[in-house]
């Protein structure tokens, strides 16, 4: 059996479940997860039966060290205030301000670098439907 680290909507995954993953939603080419199988789960349960199969064939692991260094670091960073935001006894404003801050600029780098993400993710899913907007289903 293959083994399987990259493709968390396809049998026997054994990947990593947080981090960055290509097509989590059919409007945006990657976006940050901290756990992929409850997408997974979301879309088995509550998508139409004719779109399942698709968008869980589509769904992929983004590697940080396959990604722009300008990415990886917002990648890095963002990962590093959601830490800290989880393990805050008490969440402040201060820390939840960088947090958000964090998740903007993880976004905006996102959006500058749409070009080499696509790419990417073209190298690991060919047969994906992105139409430039959104994720076509067939």
């Amino acid at each position: 059996m293959t083994k399987n680290i990259l493709y968390p909507g396809r049998p026997n995954y054994t990947g990593p479940i947080k981090g960055l993953f290509g097509f989590i939603h059919h409007d945006m080419i990657a976006e940050l997860s901290h756990d992929v199988r409850e997408r997974v789960a979301f879309i088995e349960r509550n998508k139409p039966s004719n779109e399942i199969k698709h968008r869980l064939h589509c769904l992929v692991y983004l590697s940080p060290r396959k990604l722009p260094t300008e990415l990886n670091k917002a990648l890095r960073d963002c990962n590093k205030y959601t830490k800290r935001c989880t393990e805050a006894k008490f969440l402040t404003n201060k820390i939840w301000g960088i947090y958000v801050k964090a998740g903007q600029h993880l976004r905006s780098t996102l959006k500058r670098h749409q070009r080499e993400t696509l790419s990417l993710i073209t190298k690991l899913v060919p047969d994906h439907t992105w139409n430039g907007s959104k994720l076509v289903m067939p």
